[in-house]
């Protein structure tokens, strides 16, 4: 098994460019679709007839702290005519201790906004109480808040990945999960897949030849797949928490932690993969087709909490993006405690279960014939 691990590593070693397109394509992507805080897309009108300008304008600064979306105030007047135009997607009253959100036409940032303004609230709740029972001023909790987090935490159950109606959003890793995880389904398919090439040339053969067992031929393979599918992802994470300075809130260790039964699920998919096509023609048909699919229906290219499609999000579940990018949320915005990955990881190990045992089968079964 080593030897045929260590001849897979050198053979890649040797003509690296396809692991080198994939990385060169993700950054690409993540940079172009991620970077959001320099020039944002969503920009919603403010006012208040309740509030002071201050107050209003103090509620924005704060507000505008998501990159991803330009919150401006207007006058009550102005409102209904930006509105009327459709020159924003929605709108925002805020109130003492509630907000109403005003809804132009139906979008994605329609959910991205609430779930903004529902963060802003929280803090604000959080930190009233912090004054009440401190006995201090809300500039000094704030000003404690940025010296520390950890020493106020800010936890609320409604912010979970299943509530649709009270959700986080960060653009830039919304970006880096999502083209990481589509990505990566080419490299690791495609080197497991390799099984099928090896047989078309008469190296497997000359293998099962060998003193090697067919068991470490197989494990020699898919380790191998494994580990540059996670090599990958590592880097790509390093890379974009490191140079690009993207946050991952903490949850950079834990992200490459929660993503390994997502890899093995992938192995296991190239195994079945391997076990149905017959050709190397069809493999490069089929496996865009499929990750296209699963990044469109697992939430990849977009946050999954704004598909409204009942059908979508049944189909949705069939993908094991959704599961990845669950638990990268989980470790990064919801802050998931060790229990919350069980669910999303006992699915993907056993998608991995039922698409090793029948790919395997199916190539032995192709093999005696």
């Amino acid at each position: 098994m080593r030897g045929i691990l260590w001849g897979l590593i050198r053979e890649a070693v040797r003509n690296p460019w396809a692991l080198i397109a994939m990385y060169a394509l993700t950054i690409v992507f993540v940079l172009l679709i991620g970077q959001t805080d320099m020039s944002p897309s969503i920009r919603i009108p403010v006012y208040s007839d309740e509030l002071s300008q201050t107050e209003v304008d103090d509620a924005i600064d704060i507000l505008n702290q998501e990159k991803s979306i330009e919150f401006y105030s207007v006058n009550q007047e102005g409102v209904q005519d930006i509105l009327n135009r459709q020159s924003a997607e929605a709108a925002v009253q805020l109130q003492s201790n509630r907000y109403d959100l005003l809804i132009a036409r139906e979008s994605f940032a329609k959910d991205i906004v609430e779930s903004t303004v529902n963060s802003y609230y929280e803090k604000e709740r959080f930190i009233n109480e912090a004054v009440s029972a401190w006995a201090g001023s809300s500039s000094e909790i704030r000003e404690e808040i940025g010296k520390d987090a950890e020493t106020y935490p800010i936890t609320t159950s409604g912010f979970s990945v299943q509530d649709n109606n009270n959700w986080t959003y960060d653009q830039s890793l919304q970006a880096v999960f999502g083209f990481t995880l589509f990505f990566v389904i080419y490299t690791i398919t495609f080197s497991v897949t390799s099984i099928i090439e090896q047989k078309q040339y008469g190296v497997w053969d000359r293998l099962i030849l060998s003193p090697a067992s067919k068991t470490s031929i197989y494990l020699g393979n898919l380790i191998y797949s494994f580990l540059i599918g996670y090599l990958q992802i590592i880097i790509i994470f390093i890379l974009f928490a490191t140079v690009f300075q993207f946050d991952f809130q903490g949850g950079l260790l834990m992200s490459l932690i929660v993503v390994i039964p997502y890899i093995f699920a992938l192995v296991s998919f190239g195994v079945l993969v391997s076990g149905i096509i017959t050709s190397m023609r069809q493999l490069d048909a089929i496996i865009p087709f499929v990750a296209t699919s699963f990044a469109m229906l697992g939430g990849a290219f977009w946050p999954i909490e704004i598909v409204s499609s009942k059908a979508i999000l049944i189909l949705s579940q069939i993908s094991p993006i959704t599961y990845g990018m669950e638990m990268l949320k989980g470790a990064t915005l919801y802050n998931w405690s060790a229990e919350q990955y069980l669910l999303p990881a006992s699915i993907l190990f056993f998608m991995g279960a039922i698409c090793m045992g029948v790919g395997l089968n199916l190539m032995e079964r192709r093999a005696v014939n």
